[in-house]
C-alpha cells in the first residue's frame, strides 16, 4: 500500500498548506485526502501488518510521528518506532518529546481539571515548529 505524495507525504506541493511559510500539520490533517489515507491505513491494518518507513534517524524529526501517528493513536493503534536498534513505543516517544521541548514543567495557573494531554500537545506544537518543512525548501519550483 503506497499512500504518500500529497496525500500523506511530508512535503506537499500545495502552497496554501504553508501559512507563514511553514507547513501546517493541522491544515494538512484536515484535508480529505489525508483523512482518506488514514482510513486506508486503518482498513489495511485489519488485514495486514503495516510498517511506515522513514529515512529520519529520530522519529521526532519525522512527519510520520508528528502528522500520521496522532490520528492512528486516537484510533487505538499501538505504535512503535525503531530508535537506535531498539523498539520505542509511542508513549516513550511522546515522553522524549516532552522532555526535549521543556513541556514537563507544571502549569501553576492551569484549571483544576487540566487536560491530561496538555504537555504532549504543547511539546508537539514546539516539535512541529522545529521540524516542519519551510515552503522554500519543500515546494518544487517549475522552470
Amino acid at each position: 500500500m503506497f499512500l504518500w505524495g500529497d496525500m500523506m507525504g511530508g512535503k506537499p506541493q500545495r502552497p496554501e498548506l504553508y501559512p507563514d511559510g511553514q507547513l501546517s500539520y493541522d491544515l494538512m490533517a484536515q484535508l480529505p485526502e489525508f483523512q482518506d489515507g488514514i482510513a486506508r491505513l486503518v482498513k489495511g491494518a485489519e488485514k495486514y501488518r503495516i510498517c511506515l518507513m522513514c529515512a529520519e534517524k529520530d522519529p521526532l524529526d519525522c512527519h510520520r510521528t508528528l502528522l500520521i501517528a496522532p490520528p492512528l493513536k486516537a484510533a487505538g493503534f499501538d505504535l512503535c518506532h525503531l530508535v537506535a536498534g531498539q523498539v520505542e513505543h509511542q508513549s516513550q516517544t511522546e515522553q522524549r518529546m516532552i522532555t526535549q521541548n521543556g513541556g514537563d514543567v507544571p502549569d501553576l495557573f492551569a484549571a483544576t481539571d487540566a487536560d491530561p494531554d496538555a504537555q504532549t500537545k504543547l511539546a508537539w506544537r514546539q516539535q512541529v515548529k522545529r521540524v516542519a518543512p519551510m515552503a522554500q525548501d519543500a515546494i518544487k519550483r517549475r522552470s
